[in-house]
């Protein structure tokens, strides 16, 4: 069982918070390819999302990124994005949870950045 050290901690999503989910199927400059087995997705990071996950790793808090799409999609994603020192875990998203509280009770408001165009 892994057991992150005690203070704070942010969960950041890949798909949409730190890149992007669309594919452009091409090399650029703005995109970032993402070996994932044997295939390359190409996807442009979303720089205000990734600086904040730099920052809040820099004032201590502990620092977990999580995918809807999984495990090996979001620990392809940090590497990608050079993130591992910053990254204390990588997790699936959760498919359901217990907890004698309902989420909205307790879960910390949601905070998302809009995008630079």
């Amino acid at each position: 069982m892994y057991v992150l050290p005690k203070g704070k901690v942010a969960y950041f999503d890949v798909d949409d918070t730190l890149l992007e989910w669309y594919d452009t199927n091409c090399p650029g400059k703005d995109v970032t390819p993402i070996p994932i087995g044997v295939f390359i997705s190409y996807k442009k990071p979303i720089k205000e999302h990734i600086d904040e996950l730099i920052l809040q790793a820099k004032s201590g808090t502990r620092i977990v990124v999580w995918s809807a799409s999984g495990v090996s999609w979001a620990e392809a994603v940090v590497k990608a994005l050079k993130l591992e020192e910053y990254v204390d875990a990588v997790l699936a998203k959760p498919d359901r949870y217990y907890d004698d509280k309902d989420v909205n009770e307790w879960f910390p408001k949601r905070r998302y950045y809009k995008k630079s165009e």
